[in-house]
């Protein structure tokens, strides 16, 4: 975890989250593998085939579900890099 002024990044190898505090909710976002199609997410930017960003909005904890933590997960490897390395 790297405390910043303005937000709170995670990285592991590679930085693969973030969240920033707003009044009203947690801005996040995830770097995850691929593109994911859901309504929760606010904005998806692809910088990689294997590397898009996801931003959504947690404005409370009961948000923070089994999906989330799924990606969660998956932003973790992705911060390992894992399927990244030359074989």
């Amino acid at each position: 975890m790297i405390p910043q002024k303005s937000q709170v990044v995670f990285q592991v190898r590679f930085r693969f989250a973030g969240a920033v505090p707003r009044k009203s909710c947690l801005l996040c976002s995830l770097a995850l593998a691929r593109r994911h199609k859901n309504p929760r997410f606010l904005k998806i930017v692809t910088y990689a085939p294997r590397f898009h960003g996801h931003t959504f909005r947690i404005n409370s904890a009961g948000e923070l579900d089994s999906e989330v933590k799924k990606w969660m997960r998956e932003a973790y490897a992705v911060g390992e890099q894992n399927g990244l390395r030359r074989k």
